[in-house]
């Protein structure tokens, strides 16, 4: 009795301190995004760290899980009440390059180089499995979260999602960067072809590319 006890006791605890320890990569990342200069896409030289605020222009080929939202990234987490703490079962992420605007200068942002803080404004809380919408008991069978012993505990659950998506605005800190447009390049008749150019923001191996819709980034 007294091991089982301290079990659940040392679970709340791990819950806790993973909740305390996502809030504090959240806030940290936000300090670390209002440290570096903001600037108009247009006066940012190449080779130069800035931090970026514009408008996400598209596109947007991915659809969040959840809320099937159009967007260029969304993570998703499945989470599950233990006594009064929610434990994450699974989580998932996916991202597409995309292309923000300031003004008239678009820049290409790829998030699946980044470190990202996104905001949560999709959520969906469900008492039991047989309650679940189709869409909700579907990512329960991709996760492996619809059967054996999970299903019989009958446990509340709770469906988190964020997405980047297009007319959303977001903060992005990195170096600019001017490139040949892969796209233009698949195009081209020949090697006497002049290829256009494309801006992107970009990391680094010292510093990765920052991307946030937290209010506090864009500031």
């Amino acid at each position: 009795m007294f091991l089982e006890a301290a079990a659940v006791a040392l679970g709340s605890a791990l819950v806790v301190v993973v909740r305390r320890a996502y809030f504090h990569r959240s806030a940290r990342l936000v300090r670390a995004m209002q440290a570096a200069p903001r600037r108009p896409i247009g006066e940012v030289a190449v080779g130069e760290l800035a931090r970026v605020v514009g408008t996400v222009d598209g596109p947007a080929p991915l659809r969040g899980p959840l809320s099937n939202r159009a967007c260029a990234y969304y993570e998703l987490t499945i989470e599950e009440r233990n006594d009064d703490q929610w434990v994450v079962l699974a989580r998932e992420v996916a991202g597409r390059e995309f292309t923000i605007v300031d003004g008239a200068t678009p820049v290409v942002v790829d998030p699946r180089a980044a470190t990202l803080v996104v905001v949560v404004d999709a959520t969906a809380e469900v008492r039991a499995f047989d309650h679940s919408s189709a869409r909700q008991r579907a990512l329960l069978a991709r996760h492996q979260l619809a059967t054996g012993e999970r299903r019989k505990h009958r446990r509340d659950r709770r469906f988190r999602e964020g997405v980047i998506e297009p007319g959303e605005e977001i903060a992005v800190v990195g170096w600019l960067v001017r490139e040949i447009d892969p796209r233009a390049a698949r195009t081209a008749a020949g090697y006497r072809d002049v290829l256009p150019t494309r801006l992107r923001l970009g990391g680094s191996r010292a510093r990765a590319l920052l991307i946030s819709d937290e209010p506090g980034a864009r500031r």
